[in-house]
This record gives C-alpha cells, structure tokens and sequence, in this order.
C-alpha cells in the first residue's frame, strides 16, 4: 500500500486546506453548541494522526481511490460541557455526533476538494472508547478548548490499496 502522505500532492493539499479546517471547526462548534472555542495547540499536517482522549466520534468517506477518516475526540469527564445545563450522557453523544458529521461534510466541501480527492460516500456516526491511530497517512490534526471541554479533531486520509491480479 502507498501511503497518501507518499504523495506530495496530498500533502500539499492538506497543508493547503489546513486553515480552512481549523475555522471550519471551530465555526461548526461555536455554532452547533453554542460554546466559545480557542485553539490550545496549532493545527498541522503529519504523517501519522494520534490523538489520544477517552471517547471519539468518528466519520469514515471513501472512493474507489481514497479512505478518509474524520474524529473529534473529547474525555468522558468533559462530555457534561459540551451541552451546558444538560446532564444527559445521551443528548451530549448526540451533540458530538452530530458536530462530527457537519464538520466532515464541510471539509468535503472545502473547495479543490473533491477535484483532487473525488466524491465520497460517509458513514454514520461511529463511536469508538479510547485513541484514535492513523499510521502512514497525511493527516490534519490539531485540539480546541470548547469552554471547559477539550476536543480532539483529526482528519486523516490514505490512498486505498489497490487489487493486483
């Protein structure tokens, strides 16, 4: 398998792309959940995606080309805040799950995105315990303070491996 971030184009992209997906996830968050945000770490292009928080939401989009993994992590004990004055563990899964499916259909939507990686089909919302890996891709990564909650957004892609006969 080649690893996306083997492609300089890619990775080009991604460093291209990157401010466009901070703001567009900060934008989603400030508006979705009506929370302040500010960007504790900055938000780079790497070659692996390790984001370690005790929960994650998660998005896959794929092609016949390409596999994309979008996740916004957060930890347990910060779940209460992203919903504030709602102490239900239900209606703050489904806050997160629904910030990470608007923020991957505005990252598909960044423009040049489709031309250099093609449409792309999404799953539902995934949950998942525990960190996030993604070894040999390019991938955008980066955390925001959401008021008292942390949140850990990565957006990671490679290129599918391709059947030989």
């Amino acid at each position: 398998m080649r690893a996306a971030c083997s492609d300089s184009i890619t990775q080009l992209f991604l460093k291209e792309i990157l401010p466009d997906f901070e703001i567009c996830a900060r934008q989603v968050v400030e508006r979705m959940l009506d929370l302040p945000t500010l960007a504790r770490k900055n938000f780079k292009v790497a070659s692996t995606m390790t984001n370690m928080a005790s929960l994650y939401c998660i998005i896959e989009c794929w092609n016949k080309d390409f596999s994309s993994t979008l996740s916004v992590g957060i930890n347990k004990t910060d779940l209460s805040g992203l919903v504030p004055g709602v102490s239900s563990e239900e209606i703050a899964l489904d806050a997160l799950g629904e910030v990470t499916n608007v923020i991957a259909g505005r990252v598909m939507e960044i423009p040049g995105f489709e031309d250099h990686f093609g449409e792309m089909s999404m799953s539902p919302p995934l949950f998942s315990n525990g960190g996030v890996t993604s070894k040999k891709t390019c991938s955008i990564h980066g955390e925001l303070a959401a008021k008292s909650s942390r949140l850990f957004l990565g957006f990671a892609i490679t290129m599918n491996e391709k059947e030989t006969v």
